[in-house]
Order: C-alpha cells, then structure tokens, then sequence
C-alpha cells in the first residue's frame, strides 16, 4: 500500500506542470515506520490514504540541520528516511516520519505527525525503554498539549539554549525523569529541520496541491504562470488603488494555473513573501476564474488579527479590494498585487 508522491507532484513547485500523484513502489528506508498503514491513522486520522517520499540525508543535509539544531546529529542519522504524506480523498493533509534520538537507555524512536505547515499534529512513542512510568507521563495528554501545535522555533523554547536540559516550563511540569521527555523534544527539534532540509520541495508541492484542492475539488493539474514584472505590477496596482508602496518581495511570488480533467481553467493559486518591516510572512492565495479570492491562509500560521484580516477579504475581487478602506490594510493591498498579477490570466490575456 505504500505509496510516493510522482516527479510531476514535485514538478508543480519546482516550474514545471503538475499531475495528481501516482502510485509508484518505493525503496526500502532508513528509519521507516514499522506498520505504516495503522500508526499514520493513528497520528494524522483525517487521512484515509498516505504516499511515501523516500529522501537521503547526505552531508549537506546534516550541515543544513545542525546550522540550526544546538546539539549534535550522529553520523548514524545519516541515510535514506522516508516522510510519508497523509492524504484525505487527493487532498495532501499532513506529514508523518519516524525518527530516533539517543538517550540514556538507547535509541527513543518517535511518530511525529505534523500540519503542512511543520507545526506540531501529534506524536506517539514507536520504541522506548524508559520507565513505564515516564513514558506513560510523555504519552499524556496534558505533555502532547506543551507541544501540539508547534513550530521550529517555538518548540526550540522548550528546552535549554544548548538544548542540553529542559526549560523551567516543562521541567515545572515533569513528574518523572526528565530525560526521557529531553529526548523526545530534542527528536521533535530535529525532526522539523531535517524535513526542512531534504524535503523542502516535497512539503511545497503538499501545500500547494492541499490549496488547490481545497478551493478546487475537481482540479487535476497545475502549470506555473509567470508571475509579470514587479514594477508593472505595482503601477497597475497603484492605478487600481491610489496605494503607494509594496509589501512583496518582487522575487517571492509563485503562481500556478488550476485546470480540471477537460483542460478548463478553474482558477489560480498563489504564494507571496510579505515584508511588512520586522514582520515578514508567506501568504497563499487562491483565486477564482472570475477573479475572485477563494481564500487566503499564512503559510505557518500566526496572529489571529492576521487570520481575520485575510478572512475579511474572501469574495472580493478587484473592484472591492481597489477600496480605500481594503487598501488601508497591508494585507488588502498585497491582495490587490495578487489580483493584479493573476486576472490578466483569468481574462484569458
């Protein structure tokens, strides 16, 4: 039943079109999940089906990981591993991996499962020698609700600078051993930065395909649009809107056509990098064939002003979004840089 996520998924974030996924076998791996088909519906239960991405972590990978993790990877981490992607009906819906951190009493092998976005789903205990105890405590709802929910660098809070020790938060908490609840964060740390390393592309095209589906059920393929010239974007904005300046970066905008089983055009979805002074942001859009915006989700989550600002802005289209109330909001205007890169598509130009 195992299954990987096609080249032309892939493709879709890498500037080429896109299909669904396809059901190739995969290679055996480094590090895998023992019995995948019950512990991802275990850890990721909207899924009903998943695909596997078998990835090598090599030297880079290593080098890229430990830039940002502040304790060591053993040369034994290094490998083939396997991220396995659940799925709901087609719609990519979370990240599973099993990864192994040492401890005082071995190996502790850990199920994470995480949103699209890396941040923190669930986890389960795979193999541990702890005490019953201790790993009764870890598995407990009230230690999963320290670290549901998390990103990277909120869960880098969770322990010390060196991350060699808990921080007093958890340490507060713990009843047990605290090594064994160390382990775990330290495995969950590691977790994120190497899926950020050898499957960035992977996790990409996951998001992007998730947003097209959720907008578009009966979408079955994307094609890269190029996004046109920053400064023409910004005139035909500031004509539009009387605005004068731009939050996107003029190289951080992705945009892919979705077209259904027949080749007719759905609609687009879009990425932005925002850079709103000391806060800096991505941004997924989608937008009808009419050109309207079908929604509109931070890439990792964040403010709830900033969630409710962009659910604000669903229905609208160019002529609601060229308001000066819409524009007065940040956010409102890189909407409207949005509508201005992607309608001429739309309107078939």
């Amino acid at each position: 039943m195992t299954k990987t996520l096609s080249i032309t998924l892939i493709a879709a974030v890498l500037g080429l079109s896109a299909t669904l996924p396809c059901s190739d076998a995969t290679a055996q791996a480094y590090c895998a999940l023992r019995d995948p088909v019950s512990q991802i519906y275990s850890v990721c239960p909207e899924a009903d089906n998943y695909r596997s991405v078998v990835r090598t972590i090599d030297e880079s990978a290593r080098e890229a990981i430990t830039t940002r993790v502040p304790y060591p990877m053993h040369f034994t981490e290094l490998g083939r591993h396997t991220l396995y992607v659940g799925i709901e009906g087609r719609r990519p819906v979370g990240l599973v991996q099993a990864r192994s951190e040492r401890s005082r009493w071995g190996l502790v092998e850990v199920i994470w499962s995480f949103d699209l976005d890396l941040r923190v789903a669930d986890f389960a205990l795979q193999r541990c020698r702890a005490r019953s105890a201790d790993r009764k405590e870890i598995e407990s709802d009230a230690f999963k609700s320290l670290v549901r929910g998390r990103s990277f660098d909120e869960l880098l809070t969770l322990v010390s600078a060196d991350g060699k020790s808990l921080s007093p938060e958890v340490a507060g908490l713990i009843q047990g051993d605290p090594g064994l609840a160390l382990a775990v964060l330290r495995c969950g740390i590691k977790t994120v930065a190497a899926t950020e390393a050898a499957w960035s592309a992977d996790v990409q095209a996951a998001r992007l395909w998730h947003r097209a589906l959720t907008c578009f059920p009966q979408a079955v393929k994307l094609a890269p649009l190029a996004p046109r010239d920053g400064s023409a974007v910004l005139d035909a904005t500031q004509a539009a809107t009387s605005a004068a300046t731009s939050a996107v970066r003029s190289d951080g905008v992705q945009m892919f056509e979705v077209l259904d089983a027949a080749g007719e055009r759905l609609g687009a979805v879009v990425r932005t990098d925002c850079d709103f002074g000391n806060d800096q942001m991505a941004v997924w859009w989608s937008v009808d064939a009419q050109g309207e915006i079908r929604g509109a989700q931070t890439e990792h989550g964040g403010d709830p002003l900033v969630t409710e600002a962009l659910e604000g802005l669903r229905g609208l289209g160019m002529k609601e979004i060229g308001s000066e109330d819409s524009c007065a909001n940040p956010l409102g205007l890189v909407a409207a840089e949005v509508l201005t890169n992607v309608t001429p598509y739309m309107d078939g130009e």
